[in-house]
């Protein structure tokens, strides 16, 4: 029996060159690498959840009628 997974989805993704050495230079003492992306991640989506429930107006396009 396979050890039970921790994580179902998966996500290629293509970083400019130098990424991988700047995740690299700023991870903490036993943090990995998936781990970094993971919770930087989800700080970005608790962000952009908590700016769309404070004010979902500024999201919308805005009226470019002037009145003449």
């Amino acid at each position: 029996m396979g050890r039970k997974k921790n994580w179902d989805e998966r996500l290629l993704l293509t970083l400019p060159e130098g990424a991988k050495a700047l995740i690299d230079s700023v991870l903490e003492i036993g943090e990995n690498r998936n781990a970094m992306i993971r919770s930087a991640i989800d700080a970005e989506i608790r962000k952009r959840t908590r700016r769309l429930a404070r004010a979902p107006s500024e999201t919308a396009p805005e009226d470019d009628q002037t009145d003449d």
